[in-house]
């Protein structure tokens, strides 16, 4: 029996254990033993490119929907353009699995008529494929797919999973075109975080004026959870022209305490040096929580000025200030301390002072009243 036939037969002998241990690909890791990884499977998608295709062509042909996504599979990843249009047939198989794996195909090899078919996909097709088309869309970066993937974000009642995916291939394709729903979906209060924050992040990607226009207006004029996602965004973009609209919501009572610790982590994360004195002004807020979150923050500052904005804290009168402080001197000084663990109601203050005065014993604590 020559190779391929060999092949073709434990394919066909095991097509109802590769149908029972079914993965997609892309989902791999939530099994513990795929059936991508199988030896069987690396067997083919290591054969000679003529055993190869032999036996791709005949598994496109099994009736089989696992043996099917197998060959579509592999037949992308090595790629075998000269199939393209048998798989690209397959978009239209009763199993929602190959035509998932068929529209994955399409966009890993960038398949001009493939994307064509792609570009008709219907609103009632199931999630799972649709998520597959709008990855074959974020690879692609075809402007043309632009209302499609629109419509899916905006759409009432559609897969969280995928109002996400299109959120995020729209700010990989960077058309301006697609502002009007993602800000639509950022102000929408029936939408998951999730997505929304994906929506900001997809604003914060396509860039302009208009984008920083958009998530500036949010974070200062937006509620809690719409200021909570453009936050994110403006972390994940790297929005540094943004830096004084974060400082504006961290240090105004316009913003819940959560936000403006927020908008804090997102200074302490785009860093540079316009964050270092808003930072240090809001280690003297009134609000303990405000202090706390500066303290963090300050900490992952490389700025010499740092250990003595935080010593005040030392001596502050909430405990959990004064351990954030510790543990922040501690370590931007290098200091070894016995820091007490726990917070809350669980702070052990006489630890606190123990540690506060260790420092002062040293003579590296700050000046401060004691």
């Amino acid at each position: 029996m020559c190779p391929a036939d060999a092949l073709i037969s434990e394919f066909e002998s095991r097509h109802e254990n590769f149908e029972d241990g079914w993965c997609l690909p892309w989902s791999e890791n939530c099994q513990p033993e795929p059936i991508w990884k199988d030896p069987l499977v690396r067997k083919f998608e290591n054969a000679q490119d003529t055993v190869f295709d032999e036996v791709a062509g005949q598994l496109l042909e099994h009736e089989s929907f696992a043996l099917q996504g197998i060959a579509i599979h592999l037949i992308a990843a090595r790629p075998r353009t000269d199939f393209l249009h048998r798989v690209r047939d397959l978009l239209h198989s009763p199993s929602l699995q190959v035509r998932a794996l068929v529209a994955k195909a399409i966009g890993t090899v960038q398949d001009p008529e493939g994307i064509e078919t792609l570009l008709d996909t219907k609103d009632n097709e199931h999630a799972e494929v649709k998520k597959a088309v709008v990855d074959a869309f974020c690879a692609t970066g075809d402007t043309r797919s632009i209302p499609l993937l629109a419509r899916w974000v905006g759409r009432v009642g559609e897969d969280d999973e995928l109002r996400r995916k299109a959120c995020a291939a729209l700010g990989s394709i960077g058309d301006v075109a697609a502002m009007p729903v993602l800000a639509r979906v950022i102000e929408d209060d029936t939408v998951t975080s999730d997505v929304r924050s994906q929506a900001a992040i997809a604003v914060g990607r396509i860039g302009g004026a208009e984008s920083l226009d958009l998530l500036r207006g949010c974070l200062l004029h937006g509620r809690p959870a719409v200021q909570a996602s453009c936050l994110a965004a403006v972390a994940t973009v790297k929005a540094h022209s943004l830096i004084p609209t974060v400082v504006e919501v961290s240090t105004t009572a316009a913003g819940t305490t959560e936000t403006r610790q927020a908008a804090m982590r997102v200074l302490a994360e785009l860093g540079g040096s316009g964050v270092f004195r808003p930072l240090s002004a809001l280690a003297q807020d009134p609000d303990p929580m405000i202090r706390l979150t500066a303290c963090s923050a300050l900490g992952s500052l490389s700025d010499p000025r740092v250990p003595a904005t935080i010593a005040p804290l030392l001596h502050d009168d909430d405990s959990n200030v004064q351990l954030a402080a510790l543990r922040t001197y501690a370590s931007v000084t290098g200091l070894s301390l016995d820091l007490p663990s726990g917070d809350g109601e669980a702070v052990d203050k006489k630890a606190i002072e123990a540690a506060v005065a260790k420092l002062g014993r040293q003579g590296e604590g700050a000046e401060g009243p004691s």
